[in-house]
């Protein structure tokens, strides 16, 4: 049997989930589904991913877990073949999770933004010479 993919989340954009609040997206030829929660100020993400399928056929596909531990800030992106991303950015205090939709290319580069500075740099603040 396929698998019936209910309500899911806006195709492009960003929304914002609370603990154990259903979260629901196809992205490309993935579907993927879960929920987070708040632990330690920790946003602790459990997601299944699998291929699509038409829910009136006969499927032999397999979910795949994922699990994540993000800190406030941290975004973790998952991507199809297709060009199609999904980011997942733990809110501040972990309260909240936001998660955006769209093209890889949007959505590596807002991941980038996020990162410190010292990772563009190698962690040095300056020359040796």
């Amino acid at each position: 049997m396929g698998f019936d993919f209910g309500s899911l989340g806006p195709p492009e954009g960003q929304t914002q989930y609370l603990p154990i609040q259903s979260i629901s997206y196809e992205f490309g030829s993935k579907f993927m589904s879960g929920y987070f929660v708040q632990e330690a100020a920790t946003c602790f993400v459990a997601l299944m991913i699998i291929e699509k399928s038409d829910p009136e056929a006969e499927s032999t596909a397999t979910a795949t877990r994922v699990r994540l531990a993000l800190n406030p800030g941290q975004i973790a992106g998952v991507d199809s073949e297709e060009g199609h991303s999904v980011n997942l950015t733990c809110g501040m205090d972990a309260t909240t999770l936001l998660v955006d939709v769209g093209a890889r290319d949007k959505l590596v580069a807002l991941q980038a933004l996020a990162l410190p500075d010292e990772q563009f740099t190698g962690g040095t603040s300056g020359s040796d010479e």
